[in-house]
């Protein structure tokens, strides 16, 4: 969905409501989640890219200090309930799919293990930081006191 086109009508609302009802259940802040997008967007009066705002991610295993499985889900690349993702260096400017923090060249992230499956979010990456914080259980991100995409149950 093209987040640009939301303006915060009842219409908007309901389509919010209905794409957090599609949520993972393991979330209780999805809905949450789709209304802090909304907020956000009619705070900055223009469109997000929704693969920066849709993952949500629950940390399922850590399996050595560099690798993790994950729950990965989001309306653009699919759900994946077992993946495993490694710490790798950062080679390229980006933006972290969970908190939306931008990601600069060298920094230490997490990304998909491409060689064990085909899946359509292995360019996705997800900040090291990010990830200490899921397993913390903070969340992710907090924006104005609201809780945002990435967080666990």
């Amino acid at each position: 969905m093209d987040m640009g086109l939301i303006n915060g009508s009842a219409d908007d609302q309901r389509w919010l409501h209905m794409l957090a009802l599609l949520a993972p259940v393991s979330s209780p802040w999805a809905e949450r989640d789709a209304e802090a997008r909304l907020a956000s967007t009619a705070r900055h009066g223009k469109g997000r890219d929704s693969r920066r705002n849709a993952a949500c991610v629950e940390i399922l295993e850590r399996l050595s200090p560099t690798s993790i499985v994950i729950s990965w889900a989001d309306a653009t690349s699919g759900r994946y309930g077992e993946q495993t993702w490694n710490l790798r260096t950062a080679r390229r400017k980006g933006v972290c799919s969970v908190s939306g923090e931008p990601i600069l060249p060298g920094a230490p992230v997490y990304r998909p293990n491409v060689r064990q499956s085909s899946a359509s979010n292995t360019h996705q990456s997800i900040s090291a930081a990010a990830i200490a914080r899921l397993e913390r259980g903070e969340p992710a991100r907090l924006t104005a006191g609201v809780l945002t995409a990435g967080q666990r149950g």
